[in-house]
């Protein structure tokens, strides 16, 4: 596994003091996340070569660095460490993304056409759009292990 993609709505990039590192799990998304980084980071020794590539895609304006200045609160607030806190820092990358896809919901003017077409009642149906966008802010040199697509 080496990338995180989430998408909590905006109000679930938050900072939870009550969450405890004991909790199974934590309350809060970041606190999921630290709980999960700090397993791997366990589990494969602080081997920085384990770290994830982040991606949240909540509709927050610099959602990773708002998700990335919440781990490090839980980081601190659970006294998970330096060794950890330098792991996360140096093994992970969080980077600030846009999504954009219009999904305008329930198709009600063609709702029995397409209903008739996949042969079911889908009680969740929805309608989306073709168009989609989905921009990820990173660094002009990309890491390693993230480089970017050559051309055929």
């Amino acid at each position: 596994m080496r990338f995180i993609v989430s998408n909590t709505t905006e109000a679930g990039i938050v900072f939870d003091p009550s969450c405890k590192f004991t909790d199974k799990p934590a309350l809060s998304y970041p606190g999921k996340l630290v709980q999960l980084l700090y397993h791997r980071f366990e589990h494969f020794k602080g081997d920085t070569t384990k770290g994830f590539i982040i991606l949240p895609c909540e509709l927050i304006f610099h959602n990773g660095k708002h998700l990335k200045e919440c781990i490090l609160q839980y980081i601190t607030h659970w006294n998970l460490g330096l060794e950890f806190k330098n792991w996360f820092n140096n093994a992970c990358s969080v980077y600030n993304t846009l999504v954009d896809r219009i999904v305008p919901g329930y198709p009600k003017d063609n709702v029995e056409q397409i209903l008739n077409r996949i042969g079911y009642d889908d009680k969740q149906l929805v309608k989306g759009e073709v168009y989609h966008l989905w921009v990820i802010e990173a660094p002009k040199a990309y890491p390693q292990s993230f480089p970017p697509t050559k051309p055929d």
